[in-house]
């Protein structure tokens, strides 16, 4: 067996003893999902007692590294929407139980424009329309 291939066998084996130790909801079913969005990207995932967080991917999973055995509070929270929190048991580095969270929208926002004028004399606008200032709403549509 030559040099590089020792190299090679002990970082593989480094790298494997290394996932070991990783919670990664891929493997167990584990989704953090927003209501109404596509993308689930950016939900905050803390583990309470530990004070240690993560965010989701695009389709809501999440991972921590190094998080020993136990019971947890698992927080979920993004900005607008509801926060949720649940307790989970953390064994082998898994949790044990399959997790679905969708966070409720609390608040929507749309922007609109302010004022709409036509003017002929405007070159620079062959249609004529001109948007003067934009106008952001918002609507509380969750009392949680």
């Amino acid at each position: 067996m030559n040099y590089r291939n020792l190299v090679f066998i002990i970082i593989f084996s480094l790298l494997e003893v290394q996932c070991d130790s990783i919670m990664d909801s891929r493997e167990d079913s584990i989704l953090v999902q927003l209501q109404n969005q596509a993308d689930h990207s950016g939900i905050i995932i803390r583990l309470i007692e530990l004070n240690t967080y993560t965010t989701t991917d695009s389709l809501g999973h999440f991972e921590f590294k190094s998080i020993p055995d136990g019971n947890y509070t698992l927080q979920a929270k993004y900005p607008y929407f509801s926060t949720e929190q649940i307790g989970v048991s953390i064994e082998e580095g898994k949790i044990k139980v399959p997790i679905n969270i969708v966070l409720k929208q609390k608040v929507k926002f749309w922007v609109e424009p302010a004022e709409t004028i036509f003017s002929r004399t405007n070159l620079n606008n062959p249609m004529g329309f001109a948007f003067i200032g934009m106008r952001v709403f918002y609507k509380n549509i969750s009392s949680t």
